[in-house]
């Protein structure tokens, strides 16, 4: 009779079908009222056709090939197997002793130093973490739904120890910060990081920058003044590594963001001609379509238009700024201990792991890349024949 048959309770179908989704953005229909998810069959027809816009403009802009998608499968099925954190925790391990070495690094003098500072040197890497994480936080902002460089493969991770069975990977906003678990792994995995990190760029890079500043025969051709503007200039050049990677490639436009609100544009002007075009089911009705399809349109469009408008330089700005934070208070560390010349590689450290806590621990980005929407409800007056239309959306 040209009904589809469904596995379970239809309503539970149609409301799973009444949403759309581009990378790690969702829109939903929920009931005006109760905010319960709520769907009609037009609203799924509306919901396919947004899906269909939504990819069709992120593939024009988008550039893939077989290597590219081939090399995120293997890493996803990498992620997922029960052996994969502990690789990555041996690895961790391994390279801070390597780092250590490497930087010949005595762990037992920086604790002294750390007992022997003052409460000052904790304050200022409380502050510079909370900065750092307002910078990330900014930078997400602008590419919703696009995961940022810092801590990605911890987040992976924390995704496939959190949830037995992964919605997407990586998981959506929506689905990681309402869980717990996904947090604490989140912090615990980018903190583990951030000592190497830490440990790389200020405890091994940064003095080997400057000394090597300190040693040039005419210093006075790159920069004149006293041995501080070498310092400054040895922190830039440490923190210009992260803006390098923050660079969006030239190949994935901001994951498309703006390309779909332009579509989205043109197919809600003449989204009632398309679905009066189409053969719908008696359950049905263009206009009721239209309706949901404008709903969803215009949410989107109203929530991402313009967000990644500068983002090609806000982004790697916001990323320098963030480095330079980090590397300005480990070039400053001096001035808290009696010995000079002594830097104290734990305020960087203690840094990042304050960014970290308030970034998964503190804030909340559960809505960050999802929207729910009212259903419209159309009634059809019964004298034109259901070729007009007037809806309301319950608030």
């Amino acid at each position: 009779n040209g009904k589809k048959w469904v596995r379970g309770d239809a309503d539970s179908y149609l409301r799973r079908k009444a949403s759309a989704r581009s990378s790690n953005r969702y829109i939903t229909f929920v009931d005006g009222t109760t905010g319960s998810p709520d769907a009609t069959p037009s609203a799924v027809l509306a919901a396919k056709r947004m899906n269909q816009v939504l990819l069709q403009a992120r593939q024009k802009v988008l550039t893939t090939t077989k290597e590219s998608v081939a090399r995120d499968r293997d890493l996803k099925n990498w992620v997922q197997k029960k052996a994969a954190p502990y690789v990555w925790f041996a690895s961790e391990v391994v390279l801070f002793g390597i780092l250590s070495t490497y930087g010949n690094i005595d762990w037992d003098h920086q604790v002294q130093l750390l007992r022997d500072t003052p409460l000052d040197v904790f304050l200022l890497s409380f502050t510079i973490g909370l900065a750092v994480s307002y910078n990330r936080a900014l930078s997400r902002s602008m590419l919703p739904g696009v995961e940022e460089p810092t801590g990605l493969l911890t987040r992976v991770f924390s995704d496939v120890i959190s949830e037995k069975d992964p919605v997407a990977l990586p998981a959506p906003s929506h689905v990681r910060y309402p869980n717990l678990k996904w947090r604490i792994g989140a912090f615990l995995g980018e903190s583990l990081s951030a000592v190497n990190v830490a440990l790389l760029l200020q405890g091994i890079l940064q003095p080997n920058v400057v000394s090597t500043l300190m040693q040039l025969e005419n210093p006075s051709a790159f920069y004149e003044g006293p041995p501080i503007f070498t310092i400054i200039l040895a922190a830039i050049l440490t923190a210009l590594p992260a803006s390098i990677v923050s660079i969006n490639p030239s190949s994935s436009p901001w994951d498309g963001i703006p390309a779909e609100v332009q579509a989205l544009k043109l197919s809600n002007a003449t989204i009632s001609a398309y679905f009066n075009m189409q053969r719908l089911p008696e359950e049905a009705s263009a206009n009721e379509s239209s309706e949901c399809f404008s709903t969803l349109a215009e949410s989107w469009i109203s929530k991402y238009d313009g967000v990644s408008d500068g983002a090609e330089w806000k982004v790697p700005l916001l990323a320098f700024a963030g480095s330079l934070a980090y590397a300005t208070a480990f070039s400053t560390s001096p001035i808290f201990v009696e010995q000079q010349g002594e830097t104290i590689l734990a305020i960087p450290i203690v840094a990042r792991i304050v960014a970290a806590a308030d970034t998964y621990l503190i804030r909340d980005e559960e809505d960050s890349c999802q929207m729910k929407v009212p259903l419209p409800k159309v009634f059809v007056s019964e004298n034109d024949g259901g070729n007009e239309s007037k809806s309301e959306q319950i608030q």
